[in-house]
């Protein structure tokens, strides 16, 4: 067996197996480590082995239930809002069902019909969280951020990456960098320093955006944090019952 696959394989593999490990402690950049690596796994293996991918769908999705059923017991240890994680309970067990029906029939469809938000929503509370109490979050504010999630997000990336079956890094090499599929990343690029220089000015952009969209933003709760366990509900000026005789589903009962 090729030296390089092994190599390869093992660190893209492990890294989808360890680095969820770290969610329910630091669930902010664990999971979107996860994330990255969950997107840039395949363009990997077909940038550096000649591996066959036929079956990468389903190891993808095994991958991606272990990492987000993590994240899901993440809720369960952190999360005090009810409402939030009732309504990450009902994502979750969508997207299983979805996906566990996909497993049995192929047909591909089912992933757009049942849509992975429980991911993106995980993340947009756990974004609140570095910062802010999660008592903030009304019904409104949960049930507004589903949907946006389900609709304007997660809808038109499953069917581009299920439905249409259409891949990022050969689209962005094809029709960015106008370039045929079949050179090289490195020539693609070479032909294309343009990109650079562009890459730059998006990135200020949009710290220019975080900046303005922030300064808008109430005072946090706790100076901001990507740990857990660095901030607690006694934290904050408005008194709750003792985390002693406070059962993680009476959240702030």
């Amino acid at each position: 067996m090729d030296i390089t696959y092994v190599v390869v394989f093992t660190i893209v593999a492990g890294s989808r197996f360890i680095v969820p490990l770290f969610i329910p402690r630091f669930p902010l950049p664990a999971t979107l480590a996860a994330l990255v690596i969950d997107a840039v796994d395949k363009s990997i293996f077909q940038i550096f082995t000649d591996a066959d991918l036929e079956g990468y769908q389903s190891y993808d999705k095994a991958l991606d239930v272990y990492y987000l059923a993590i994240a899901y017991i993440a809720t369960m240890r952190n999360w005090t809002n009810v409402y939030a994680y009732k309504t990450s309970r009902f994502l979750w067990y969508y997207r299983l069902a979805g996906s566990t029906l996909f497993e049995l029939t192929g047909w591909r469809a089912l992933l757009l019909i049942f849509p992975n938000a429980f991911e993106y929503f995980f993340l947009y509370v756990e974004g609140v969280r570095t910062r802010w109490s999660m008592r903030r979050l009304t019904k409104k504010h949960i049930l507004g951020a589903a949907a946006f999630i389900w609709i304007v997000i997660k809808l038109p990336q499953e069917a581009w990456i299920h439905l249409f079956q259409l891949d990022v890094t050969d689209a962005f090499k094809e029709h960015i960098l106008g370039s045929s599929l079949d050179e090289s990343w490195g020539t693609a690029i070479g032909n294309s320093l343009w990109i650079f220089p562009v890459l730059i000015a998006l990135g200020v952009a949009l710290w220019f955006v975080i900046r303005r969209v922030s300064a808008q933003l109430p005072t946090g709760d706790w100076p901001a944090t990507y740990d857990s366990d660095a901030h607690a509900d006694n934290q904050i000026a408005i008194p709750l019952k003792p985390a002693a005789d406070r059962h993680w589903r009476e959240g702030l009962a």
